[in-house]
């Protein structure tokens, strides 16, 4: 998979999103959570997005 630099606006768009998206749905997140299991092989959802948020946010491991 190759490497995909964002604009920092792109990157506060799309922290915006999983922001706005945690705060407004309600319910969604099993489903989801599964197809990103069986359809994506990501064996721990959760940590997969707050991992990419920290990414967002420019913080480093």
């Amino acid at each position: 998979m190759a490497m995909i630099t964002l604009t920092d606006e792109e990157a506060v768009a799309l922290e915006a999103f999983c922001e706005s998206f945690d705060l407004l749905t309600t319910g969604a997140w099993a489903p989801i959570e599964a197809h990103m299991r069986d359809a994506h092989a990501i064996p721990d959802p959760e940590a997969a997005l707050e991992a990419a948020r920290r990414a967002l946010r420019g913080e480093v491991e």
